[in-house]
């Protein structure tokens, strides 16, 4: 078990999923928010190239990273286990855990608190 969905009513009454688990890439690259463009169509296909090319640059970079970070993670048992609403993947708790076995743990672990509201999304930074 890698990861698994944890669905709650948050203090609203509505429901939100959260993902918990090991964190599976190297990193994650966050889109903060397009510009807006113009209603030219041509102009407006240039200015979201311009702002996705570069995003999807940096998804590419965080796959190839990963090929290199996954088998040190598995051989040196350090592992990032994480857990967010996937509304908000901004407002993570993260910890770094010595072995598989504390990951697993620890998810299971946040995950029940997640379930029993005892855990809320972390502030954001």
């Amino acid at each position: 078990m890698i990861a698994m969905m944890v669905t709650r009513r948050d203090s609203s009454g509505s429901w939100e999923t959260w993902r918990v688990g090991r964190r599976r890439l190297a990193f994650r690259p966050y889109l903060t928010g397009l510009a807006d463009a113009p209603d030219s169509s041509d102009l407006s296909m240039v200015i979201v190239l311009a702002q996705i090319v570069p995003f999807a640059v940096v998804w590419l970079v965080a796959l190839v990273c990963t090929v290199g970070v996954w088998p040190w993670r598995a051989l040196s048992g350090h592992w990032l286990v994480v857990a967010y609403p996937t509304a908000s993947p901004g407002a993570a708790h993260r910890r770094w855990v010595g072995s598989a076995a504390e990951a697993k743990r620890l998810v299971v672990e946040w995950a029940d608190a997640i379930s029993s509201g005892q855990l809320g999304p972390h502030p954001a930074p």
